[in-house]
């Protein structure tokens, strides 16, 4: 029906816009690393640049072309960066580098049968990419900050403690430092049992007359 029709234009028009963003990629991607929205996009040029490596490179069997190479690749991903407490880096940055591995030659041999009844043996030689993806990500986590917030709060108490110990004990001027440290304060508001132990200090009248 037309629903049918206009759902595969749809899909042609896709098909095409996908076909033109890819030949455009790899149009750019000669010249050197292209972002776009699914990630960067390298070209096998581009690493082969990286690792310092070029396939028409002499050997002693012919070129790397005719022998095969195997580049291996790691990416280091992290998201750390300063002055962030809660939140970290997002997204997170890498860096990828690109090395040359020891290998003598990278090659897949298959056989095939012909209709004589022979077989026929294939060697095809290539690029075998290695990848290592590795790193840190960061991420705020709630119990790791109370044992963190718990061992401080204990810290500053064992160093209050040890720091009062020298000052009121050890040093030379401890009682100069323990009566600055405890200075002792009036009674701003007593007790009524405290009123009726202390001894009344107000005048008492003269009952004697004059004569």
């Amino acid at each position: 029906g037309r629903g049918e029709e206009i759902a595969t234009e749809a899909r042609e028009r896709s098909d095409a816009s996908g076909l033109a963003d890819m030949a455009m990629v790899q149009h750019l991607a000669r010249d050197g690393p292209v972002a776009i929205t699914d990630g960067d996009v390298f070209s096998i040029e581009t690493l082969l640049e990286m690792a310092g490596v070029a396939l028409d490179d002499p050997t002693s069997e012919g070129s790397l072309r005719s022998r095969g190479e195997t580049i291996e690749i790691r990416i280091d991903y992290s998201n750390q960066v300063p002055f962030r407490f809660f939140r970290q880096g997002d997204p997170p940055t890498y860096t990828i580098s690109v090395s040359k591995k020891r290998t003598e030659e990278f090659k897949h041999i298959y056989g095939e049968a012909l209709p004589d009844g022979s077989r026929l043996l294939n060697r095809a030689y290539g690029l075998k990419l290695i990848i290592y993806q590795t790193g840190e990500i960061r991420t705020f986590s709630l119990p790791v900050f109370l044992v963190v917030l718990t061992a401080s709060m204990a810290l500053i108490a064992m160093s209050n403690t040890l720091t009062d110990f020298i000052a009121l004990y050890i040093m030379q001027r401890a009682p100069e430092y323990a009566e600055l440290k405890y200075k002792e304060s009036h009674d701003f508001k007593p007790s009524p049992k405290m009123e009726e132990l202390e001894p009344d200090a107000s005048p008492q009248p003269d009952m004697r007359s004059s004569s």
